[in-house]
């Protein structure tokens, strides 16, 4: 039962982050402070809001995860930049860990070339429903550390 999933944007991961971000606001507005101060909150929360999408936009974003044997995986990244517009490059790693938190898994690797620790989150409504089982079967299965080879 091997896993091979074409990963898609997150629709659950972007309504959750609005949904916080709607909620701090009416919090603030529904506090009573002075309406300067709800004011200026309300002007940091779309500076962080808005900084936030421009790191999201920079960073790696998983287009597809291949399970090559029980530790062995790899996986395909697109990243934009201004400079090289959009570029694809295929990762190779040892699977250290795996979360499940709700609709969210967590999987933790150690990167094959120079050794560093990457993560991944994969929501739920990301993959199909026969790779979504098959990485909550997994994330079962390896809810704690692996051991060391």
């Amino acid at each position: 039962m091997k896993i091979h999933a074409d990963l898609k944007p997150s629709h659950l991961g972007r309504l959750l982050e609005v949904v916080l971000y709607l909620l701090v606001g009416v919090l603030c507005a529904l506090s009573g402070l002075p309406l300067w101060v709800t004011l200026v909150t309300a002007v940091l929360l779309l500076v962080v809001f808005g900084t936030q999408r421009l790191r999201a936009a920079a960073m790696p974003r998983l287009i597809q995860l291949i399970q090559l044997d029980r530790r062995d995986w790899c996986w395909y990244e697109v990243t934009m930049s201004p400079q090289h517009g959009l570029q694809s490059a295929r990762v190779e790693a040892k699977l250290q860990q795996v979360q499940r938190v709700g609709p969210v898994l967590v999987l933790r690797f150690q990167s094959a070339p120079d050794n560093r620790p990457c993560a991944w989150v994969i929501w739920r409504d990301q993959v199909d429903a026969d790779n979504w089982r098959r990485l909550v079967v997994l994330a079962r299965f390896w809810s704690d550390p692996l051991p060391q080879a």
